[in-house]
């Protein structure tokens, strides 16, 4: 953190902000209202990512809410580390990412009073009353039945040659301790640690497959082996994602913050108050119940490891984010990289089209470049009021990762066109295919160190409290280049010239 990074806990003025803080791969960003008494904090990044923001982040403490969208690491580990350090006095509650139990369980949901208030399929309520081990026993338990199945699928992939296999026996010490490529060892560790030994046994012999595979490079790794390799990948996933949960609710739990995990209502209208309005858009409950009745039927056959047995992945049915918009004097959406990516119109709550047409910012995460069916519904429903203005924000990956890509080119084009785009503003440079990048240069290997956006009257603003401007993304092709506006480096609107 250089000098002059810090220029105060709050973006100075009289209206609504969003400050987007660089973590590479991930997303973190605070929504702050304009009379600067209550804040929103959506995701943190990866704990090392957050860790070289959390003291500004501490500074602008109390936050009213916090959102962990979905449960990838690239977005949770900031947030344990956050909760860990600012405590019950930093945070008021928290909305925890809507993860399906591995198996699609259900688990009674018990109200303040006693009384019964549904039967919850999310993983979070089960960890509030389960350990990680009972929660993943289910999941071993299945594992245990394919073992028999996982034998033959061994002996088919290699041949016979492979003959030092821990699959008839516990694992033993040597069998965790050794090095290779494989399943994450994260996942191995937890497992051990947990005593779940079908999943364990699993996992060991994933990496000794892969082992092998490496070593003999003649062999192929279609056919058996691949399904082996991707069931594997499909287990070290869930039990990741259950001790990720785990320890975020831990931390709540510790500082006695009250947390909730509900899915959004099935309907939803905009709001009359010109104050502070959240809109939580997805998922729907009755699209959770959907995917969750789905997972029995995935697991069983992706543990079968039969060659050419294409069963639906467990990860698939259980990508699921948090969709919110937050309204005060303007509105911005904010959502994790899944939903932008893979959630249908079915999963949004009904009447949603009616509060994206009210956004002003939308701000779009790292893996934008997979829109799928929601992009395309997203972008009409955007499209409905085209005197309105809209700014962007592009939230993206390091520049090894080439997303976000064409899909998300395409979107910001058919905006322009059709809606006056008033910024498209990145933290990368170079990042968007089609578009031309100017302004600031990168400082830290990945672009400002962070962004803050201002509002007045629907136009969106880069604040000078920013510690760099942040990076202009202009379409290439005319006619689009005309009706962008270029937002200056001193973030006053008044200075801002169209694109020509």
């Amino acid at each position: 953190m250089g000098p002059g990074y810090d220029q105060g806990p709050s973006c100075p003025g009289n209206h609504t902000s969003v400050t987007f803080y660089n973590v590479g791969q991930g997303d973190c960003s605070v929504f702050e209202t304009a009379d600067r008494r209550w804040r929103a904090i959506v995701d943190g990044g990866t704990a090392k990512a957050g860790a070289s923001h959390l003291p500004h982040l501490l500074s602008r403490a109390p936050f009213g809410l916090l959102v962990a969208t979905h449960y990838d690491r690239d977005h949770v580990g900031g947030l344990i580390k956050l909760v860990r350090e600012s405590g019950r006095a930093g945070i008021a509650r928290a909305l925890l990412p809507p993860v399906i139990h591995p198996t699609g369980d259900a688990q009674r949901v018990v109200g303040p009073y006693g009384t019964l208030v549904d039967e919850s399929v999310l993983l979070a309520d089960h960890l509030a009353i389960k350990s990680v081990h009972d929660v993943l026993a289910p999941l071993d338990e299945l594992a245990g039945e394919s073992r028999g199945r996982l034998r033959e699928a061994m002996a088919d992939a290699t041949g016979g040659r492979l003959r030092e296999l821990s699959i008839d026996r516990e694992p033993a010490p040597s069998d965790i301790r050794r090095p290779g490529r494989g399943a994450p060892s994260k996942a191995i560790r937890i497992l051990e640690r947990e005593d779940l030994p079908n999943l364990l046994t699993f996992l060991i012999a994933a990496r000794d497959l892969r082992r092998f595979i490496a070593v003999d490079q003649s062999f192929s790794r279609y056919g058996p082996s691949r399904a082996i390799l991707t069931a594997a990948g499909e287990l070290s996933l869930a039990v990741i994602q259950v001790e990720t949960l785990d320890k975020l609710i831990a931390a709540l739990k510790a500082h006695g913050i009250p947390w909730s995990c509900q899915p959004a209502p099935d309907r939803v209208t905009p709001s009359r108050d010109a104050g502070l309005a959240i809109y939580h858009l997805a998922p729907t409950r009755r699209y959770v119940k959907a995917k969750a009745s789905l997972l029995p039927t995935s697991w069983t056959m992706l543990l079968r490891v039969a060659d050419g047995v294409r069963a639906p992945l467990p990860s698939e049915s259980n990508r699921l984010s948090h969709v919110l918009v937050l309204e005060n004097l303007g509105s911005v959406l904010f959502t994790g990289d899944a939903a932008f990516a893979t959630t249908p119109t079915d999963s949004m709550s009904v009447g949603w089209e009616r509060i994206v047409r009210k956004v002003d910012l939308i701000d779009v995460p790292h893996h934008g470049g997979r829109w799928g069916e929601f992009g395309g519904r997203f972008l009409d429903a955007l499209l409905r009021q085209p005197r309105r203005p809209v700014s962007v924000y592009a939230s993206v990956a390091p520049r090894k990762v080439k997303i976000p890509g064409r899909w998300f080119g395409s979107f910001l084009t058919a905006l322009a066109r059709k809606r006056a785009l008033s910024a498209v503003i990145s933290n990368e440079p170079g990042a968007v295919a089609g578009w031309s990048a100017s302004g600031a240069s990168a400082q830290d290997g990945a672009g400002p160190f962070r962004t803050v956006i201002h509002f007045d009257s629907g136009v969106a603003a880069v604040c000078p409290a920013s510690s760099a401007p942040a990076v202009r993304l202009i379409p290439t092709a005319s006619p689009v280049g005309r009706q962008v506006v270029r937002i200056s480096p001193s973030g006053d609107p008044a200075e801002a010239t169209a694109g020509r």
